[in-house]
């Protein structure tokens, strides 16, 4: 799949989760700024086959799963066991779990981190968490990494706090793989 089909692949997923995910909720946790209610909505939104980019059936990131969410054996942004990229592989995936009515400006988590594709790869590599002493991504290494524990709901083994992300949700075993090895393999851009 070209780049531009992966391109309006992703733009197509945004613009139909940002219609199903009604706006925030005030059931906000404090510790990590986000709104229960609106993830909730968006991972049920997120789920479907057809409004999903982790759940769709076409490949906005080369991936050999069917997947637009960065997953499979084969995942990276020119095939062949080239290291994932943040903008082709794990953007859809923020866009489709994390973006919609929380991780945007005016989201539930704007004051925490934004997830926009304009931002988010710095918001999450060597960045701290809100959490002292954590640092967001760690690249090369998904342990020392606390996104990878907020996503894995283990937060709290590393001294972490909040709840697990995405809220009202998981992400599936071949996203958080996909994340996995994007960290482990240096988090490129």
């Amino acid at each position: 799949m070209g780049p531009m089909n992966r391109l309006a692949l992703s733009v197509l997923a945004c613009a139909l989760l940002s219609a199903a995910v009604p706006a925030c909720a005030d059931d906000v946790d404090p510790l990590d700024g986000v709104s229960q209610g609106a993830m909730s909505a968006s991972a049920s939104a997120s789920g479907g086959s057809s409004a999903s980019a982790s759940g769709g059936s076409a490949s906005a990131s080369g991936g050999s799963t069917g997947d637009a969410s960065g997953g499979g054996t084969d995942s990276g942004s020119s095939g062949g066991g080239a290291a994932p990229s943040h903008a082709v592989d794990m953007q859809p995936i923020w866009d489709a779990n994390c973006v919609s009515a929380c991780h945007e400006p005016n989201g539930s988590a704007a004051m925490t981190m934004l997830l926009t594709p304009d931002v988010s790869y710095d918001s999450l590599v060597n960045a701290p968490a809100s959490i002292s002493g954590l640092t967001l991504v760690v690249p090369g290494s998904r342990e020392d990494s606390y996104l990878w524990h907020k996503l894995n709901n283990t937060q709290a083994d590393v001294g972490g706090g909040g709840l697990k992300m995405p809220l009202g949700g998981a992400l599936d075993g071949p996203v958080l793989e996909a994340i996995g090895q994007w960290i482990d393999q240096g988090a490129q851009p």
